[in-house]
C-alpha cells in the first residue's frame, strides 16, 4: 500500500487528491492512528507528511486529522506543522498568518518540549541569528536586519540608540515567560515590522496619489494601537488607574477603560517617558493638516515629546477615518519611523526594570 506522501508525489494535482481521494485519506489516517503521544515522534510524523513544495497543503491535512479524531488532534504535538505553516506564510507575505502559526508552534513547544531550550520556534521568538540550524533562519535574519535599519532611522530623527535586546527581552520573551497579556501585542509587533518593507515596495511601485491608501493607513494604525496597548498595560498605567479609582471610590475600572489622553496628561507618566512637558494633542482636522503639524515640530529637540505628539495625532486621525487621499512614500516612511520609535520609547521607559 502506498503511503500518503507517495500519493502526493505521484499526483500532478495534490490538492484534488486531498479533497476527493478516499485512498489517500485512508493511507493518511492509518499513519495517524499509529502515532503515539511522544512529541518527538509527532515531529517526525509531520515533517515528512508533505514534500517542501507542498507546504500549503498542511492546513487541509490538519483539518482532515482534526475531523477524524478531535480528542487526539488536541493532544498530539503540532509544533512542526505550525512552524512550517508559519514559514510558508512568510514566503507569501501573509505576515499576520505567519506570526499566528509561529505563536501556535511555540505554545506547542512550551507544552511538549520543555526539555529542549532551543526548538526552532523558541529560536524565532528570541530572534536568535547565532544558531543557523533552524528552517526560519532566513526570516530571523530578515527581521533583525529590519530592526537594525529602523533603529538607525529613529536615531536619524533625533531619537535614542536602541538595540534588538530591547525588543526580545522586554516584549517577546516577556510575553511568553512573565506577561501573557502581552502575547497579542508581541505578535502584532512582529507582523508590524515584517510588513513595512512590503508596504514600502507597494507604494513605490504605484505612487500615483489617486487610489486606495487602505494598506498603509491600516498598517500605521496597527502601530498606533501597539503603542497605546503597551502604554495601557504598563505597571505605571495600572498604578495611575488604581489611584484614580481610590480617589473616585470606583474599584472596578481597568486601564483599558481609560483613553490615551487620560494617561498622557498624567505627570508621573509623561515624565517617565522622558518628556520635558505635558504632551499636547496636534488636533488635526485632516490628514493633510496632520502632516503640516508634524513638519512644524519635526526639528524639535525633545524627541520623546515630539514622537508622542505625532503618534497621538496619527492615531486620532486614522483611528476614526481612513477616507483620506493616499499618502506618499515620504509621509509613510516618516510616520512609520515615529510610530516604531514611540513603541521603543514605551518599552525602554515603562518596561525596563518591570520584567
Amino acid at each position: 500500500m502506498r503511503t500518503s506522501l507517495e500519493f502526493l508525489l505521484e499526483n500532478i494535482n495534490p490538492l484534488n487528491i486531498i479533497k476527493n481521494n478516499g485512498e489517500y485519506k485512508s493511507a493518511l489516517l492509518a499513519e495517524y492512528e499509529n502515532l503515539d503521544k511522544n512529541a518527538h515522534n509527532a515531529d517526525s510524523f509531520f515533517q515528512i507528511l508533505v514534500p517542501p513544495g507542498y507546504l500549503g497543503l498542511l492546513e487541509q491535512i490538519l483539518e482532515i486529522l482534526q475531523e477524524h479524531d478531535f480528542a487526539k488532534y488536541e493532544k498530539v504535538h503540532k509544533g512542526s506543522p505550525f512552524y512550517l505553516l508559519a514559514i510558508n506564510s512568510f514566503r507569501i507575505e501573509d505576515f499576520e498568518r505567519a506570526v499566528f502559526y509561529m505563536d501556535a508552534a511555540i505554545n506547542e513547544d512550551i507544552k511538549n518540549h520543555k526539555d529542549i531550550p532551543n526548538t526552532p520556534a523558541k529560536l524565532f521568538f528570541r530572534l536568535d541569528s547565532e544558531i543557523r540550524d533552524q528552517a526560519a533562519f532566513f526570516i530571523v535574519c530578515k527581521i533583525n536586519d529590519s530592526l537594525k535599519s529602523l533603529f538607525d532611522d529613529v536615531k536619524d530623527e533625533g531619537g535614542p540608540i536602541y538595540n534588538i535586546n530591547l525588543i526580545v527581552k522586554y516584549l517577546l520573551e516577556n510575553s511568553i515567560n512573565n506577561k501573557p497579556e502581552l502575547r497579542t501585542i508581541a505578535s502584532s509587533f512582529l507582523s508590524f515590522v515584517m510588513e513595512f518593507e512590503t508596504r514600502n515596495r507597494h507604494i513605490m511601485l504605484y505612487s500615483d496619489p489617486v487610489g486606495t491608501g487602505e494598506p498603509f493607513f491600516l498598517h500605521l494604525l496597527k502601530g498606533c494601537v501597539i503603542f497605546e496597548s503597551l502604554l495601557v498595560n504598563s505597571e505605571i498605567a495600572k498604578e495611575i488607574v488604581s489611584e484614580d479609582n481610590r480617589k473616585s471610590k470606583k474599584e472596578n475600572r481597568s486601564p483599558r477603560s481609560k483613553t490615551l489622553k487620560f494617561f498622557l496628561e498624567k505627570k508621573m507618566l509623561y515624565q517617565k517617558l522622558n518628556c520635558e512637558a505635558k504632551p499636547e494633542g496636534l488636533n488635526p482636522k485632516s490628514f493633510a493638516d496632520l502632516m503640516d503639524n508634524i513638519y512644524k515640530i519635526k526639528n524639535d529637540s525633545d524627541y520623546s515629546l515630539k514622537t508622542i505628539k505625532i503618534v497621538w495625532g496619527l492615531r486620532n486621525t486614522i483611528g476614526h477615518s481612513i477616507s483620506w487621499t493616499k499618502l506618499n512614500l515620504k509621509e509613510y516612511n516618516l510616520l512609520y519611523t515615529y510610530t516604531f520609535g514611540a513603541i521603543c520609547l514605551v518599552l525602554d521607559k515603562l518596561y525596563k526594570g518591570n520584567s
